[in-house]
């Protein structure tokens, strides 16, 4: 079931997702993560994705129903996003074209 089209701006409090156990949005709030983009963009690497396994004790639940259920929340298409993993900029640092543009950067 696709869930509709989220703004790009706009964030899904994990305390809003239907079916997301109250035990894994505790543990994943005692670590500052609150929402659902938060949670996939965490998914998009093997690390993160172990990280939250960690976190939430998948023995709870499957974490990859707990993801698909968070892509329907956000968008399949954002959530494709939020999950690919971003080479950043010098030092790391990702930055938007208008911050490299203030910055003097590109």
């Amino acid at each position: 079931m696709a869930g509709p089209v989220s703004n790009s701006d706009e964030t899904h409090p994990l305390t809003t997702v239907p079916g997301l156990p109250g035990n894994w949005i505790a543990r994943l709030a005692a670590q500052w993560i609150t929402t659902a983009e938060q949670v996939l963009s965490m998914s998009g690497t093997p690390q993160g994705l172990e990280g939250l396994k960690a976190t939430v004790s998948p023995q709870d639940g499957s974490i990859e129903v707990i993801l698909q259920r968070l892509s329907e929340v956000v968008g399949s298409e954002r959530a494709a996003k939020l999950r690919q993993v971003s080479s950043g900029g010098p030092l790391g640092a990702t930055l938007t074209e208008e911050q490299k543009k203030r910055f003097g950067l590109g």
